[in-house]
């Protein structure tokens, strides 16, 4: 095989010539496995050239959590990661300006209102951007009061999950009595 030889059963003759035991199926397999063989009877054609592996487009979901982190999650995907993506895809710019306005309006850093946003989304010639400020536009006056108040739901919020946690650990194996005491305080 070194030399050329492409024909497994003269092979074969020749390894069993020189004492090997190995039957015929075992030859032909691993002359199937050496690099360059199709794994199909013939003649072997060398081995093509490996293709330059793609690029890895990364999801949107990881995008997004990359560019709303305030550290790199590891090496190498710190601003320089964002940058290579930003070369990669026309229109990338344009759209996290947009939703880096977002996020400041959100930790109430921005200085601008919400139809200001709205307007501006709307414009950017993103669909999902587009998309986004439409559906806050349909609750608008929930999503004013998110943002310029300090109250939040998150409290009452932990409170029901607790009480739902409970409820799934107790389900047929208590009444209401037990589910009573567990959860209300202890006076």
């Amino acid at each position: 095989m070194a030399a050329g030889g492409t024909d497994t059963a003269e092979l074969h003759r020749e390894l069993t010539s020189k004492g090997c035991a190995a039957g015929y199926s075992a030859v032909r397999r691993f002359a199937n496995r050496r690099p360059g063989s199709s794994g199909a009877p013939g003649r072997r054609s060398p081995a093509p050239p490996r293709p330059t592996p793609a690029v890895e487009v990364p999801s949107a979901r990881r995008l997004s959590f990359q560019f709303l982190r305030r550290e790199p999650l590891a090496a190498g995907e710190g601003p320089a990661f964002l940058d290579r993506v930003r070369g990669h895809l026309p229109g990338l710019d344009a759209a996290l300006e947009v939703a880096a306005e977002f996020a400041r309006m959100i930790r109430r850093s921005a200085a601008n209102t919400l139809a200001e946003w709205v307007a501006k989304a709307t414009t950017s010639g993103v669909p999902e951007l587009a998309r986004f400020a439409a559906g806050l536009q349909t609750d608008e006056a929930a999503v004013i009061a998110a943002l310029t108040t300090r109250w939040s739901n998150g409290p009452a919020e932990g409170q029901v999950g607790r009480l739902k946690a409970i409820k799934r650990q107790r389900y047929g194996r208590a009444n209401l009595d037990l589910l009573a005491a567990r959860v209300l305080p202890r006076g």
